[in-house]
């Protein structure tokens, strides 16, 4: 496989797995820009509709990853054949309690020098780091979470808001004034009852 494209394996496929660039196709018909399928007057270059990750298949992942860590410290003690039954299963206990923990912190088991290439590259994996992506995203573009795709061109709905927001404001304005009317009053009681008693 290139840059994802051919042959996870060429195993049963009857080729070598040679992937080849198609010196026919016309790189300018492909572009998105200006494509638009003739059929139905849609572009072909919409945004896709992602899918939510499966938490199901995620956690099964994590799971895994915790006991392939846990076999390979097992198959090493074993080697070493310095180590009893009882002792293996002791550090294989301590390690699955620390390796559980991290996971349920949220934080893993991160390696030093891992760079972007070790990152799982499932497509569950990889919609999490997305959906995580894009929720700080909108936290950092201050995005409301109750935004939904079109409401800015819904007039009707604008209109609605635009008048549900002059009511708050002139709420807002009213309970403002009515707090300086009476602190005036307070003020003026007291400068009356500072006058009587001087």
């Amino acid at each position: 496989m290139y840059n994802g494209i051919g042959l996870q394996t060429a195993r049963g496929s009857g080729t070598s797995g040679h992937v080849q660039e198609n010196k026919f196709s016309d790189r300018r018909r492909r572009s998105g820009v200006g494509n638009r399928d003739w059929r139905s007057g849609a572009s072909r270059a919409e945004p896709s509709i992602r899918r939510k990750p499966n938490e199901d298949l995620l956690e099964h992942e994590r799971k895994r990853k915790i006991e392939v860590e846990l076999f390979k410290l097992r198959d090493d003690l074993e080697d070493e054949g310095k180590h009893s039954e009882e002792e293996i299963e002791k550090r294989v206990g301590e390690l699955r309690a620390k390796l559980e923990a991290a996971a349920a912190q949220g934080g893993g088991r991160r390696e030093r020098g891992r760079g972007r290439f070790d990152v799982p590259q499932d497509t569950h994996a990889v919609a999490d780091r997305k959906a995580k992506q894009m929720r700080n995203l909108a936290r950092a573009l201050r995005v409301d979470p109750e935004l939904k795709e079109g409401q800015a061109f819904d007039r009707e709905l604008q209109e609605q808001k635009k008048q549900e927001m002059l009511e708050e404001r002139d709420k807002f304005r009213m309970e403002a004034e009515a707090r300086s009317e009476k602190r005036r009053r307070e003020r003026e009681e007291r400068t009356k009852g500072g006058r009587k008693d001087g």
